[in-house]
């Protein structure tokens, strides 16, 4: 009986090892769906895994886990930052978005920007300085990793003029000034603003004149002559 007893608890011994054993095996085995990557933390570096498939954990690994996938639609993008050397880049759909390693999503997937046919919209990078001007019917405008819009508003409306109507632009970057005269849509550049409003062009007949001041140089002119009379980039109407 005691030699039954000793091959009883022998087998139990087994039994018990090999469920140990399997169950650390199966604790190193990862199931990853179509849509999923695994991430492995190891003792010095990271390794991703893409889905689908059944991979086998190291021994030696800090930690380890699953996650989704981002779907991005036809007129969706998302940034994506480097976690090593801070650089980013932007990734377009429509795609499944798998992460390299070290890859971090930078906020929330945005849809891309799409213009009408009379508005614009201006892209500052924030790396170069450089403005970007898109303006017109376009669908789908992606904003480069390091870009923000110049106009709080984001989009904007051409200014547009009507046949008797002008207005005042200034380069806020050089300082100068020019005119545009209607009938027409206008869209800004990188660094131009709207002085003033829009103006109304001055019809001069036989018994209107107008008086003009240069602001830079302080010279006055008179026009007589009978016409639709738009200013020049520098004079102003005096009383």
């Amino acid at each position: 009986q005691m030699e039954m007893a000793s091959e009883g608890i022998a087998v139990a011994a087994v039994v018990v090892g090999a469920a140990v054993i399997i169950w650390m095996l199966l604790r190193q085995v990862k199931f990853v769906g179509k849509d999923e990557q695994l991430f492995i933390h190891g003792l010095t570096d990271v390794e991703v895994k893409n889905g689908p498939g059944t991979f086998l954990l190291p021994i030696l690994h800090k930690s380890s886990h699953v996650q989704k996938a981002t779907t991005l639609d036809p007129v969706e993008y998302q940034v994506v930052t480097n976690s090593l050397d801070g650089k980013k880049r932007v990734e377009v759909g429509p795609q499944l978005l798998f992460l390299r390693a070290y890859d971090e999503l930078d906020g929330e997937k945005k849809t891309a920007i799409s213009l009408k046919a009379t508005e614009f919209a201006r892209l500052l990078d924030c790396q170069t300085g450089q403005v970007r001007v898109e303006a017109g019917e376009q669908g789908k405008i992606i904003p480069g990793p390091y870009e923000k819009f110049v106009d709080k508003e984001g989009v904007r409306s051409a200014i547009a003029l009507k046949c008797h109507e002008y207005v005042r632009i200034e380069d806020k970057q050089t300082g100068s000034i020019r005119v545009e005269r209607g009938e027409q849509l206008v869209f800004l550049t990188g660094y131009e603003e709207v002085v003033g409003k829009v103006y109304k062009a001055v019809e001069i007949d036989e018994e209107t004149a107008v008086l003009l001041r240069n602001k830079r140089e302080g010279h006055q002119r008179l026009v007589t002559e009978q016409q639709v009379f738009v200013p020049l980039e520098l004079e102003q109407q005096e009383p």
